[in-house]
């Protein structure tokens, strides 16, 4: 949604709700260990880890190979689980217009 005020001067102020949503990004550095995959859920949203990182991705983008999810800020419950069935979960928080990442044993 896009408002826009005139001021007394006719000038115009563009004014846009700031952003409450932060980024998530689930890796792992042994994905041999898991069968070759990871799926990710929060929400009911499920995403897959398909890249081994040897140490924490250095971006937060949404195509480099781990789970990436665009969340209002909080706190969520996440869980996980791998090729060979074995599954984990636990709770991440999102800050606005930040980064979290969680790495995945």
């Amino acid at each position: 949604m896009l408002l826009v005020i005139f001021s007394c001067k006719d000038e115009v102020i563009n004014t846009q709700p700031a952003s409450t949503t932060g980024n998530i990004v689930f890796w792992t550095p042994n994905l041999a260990a898991h069968g070759g995959f990871v799926n990710v859920t929060i929400n009911g949203t499920t995403r897959q880890i398909m890249v081994n990182y040897p140490s924490q991705p250095t971006n937060c983008l949404s195509n480099n190979g781990c789970a990436f999810f665009n969340l209002e800020k909080g706190t969520y419950n996440y869980a996980t689980v791998d090729y060979f069935g074995f599954t984990s979960k636990g709770m991440i928080t999102v800050v606005e217009n930040n980064c979290s990442k969680q790495r995945i044993e």
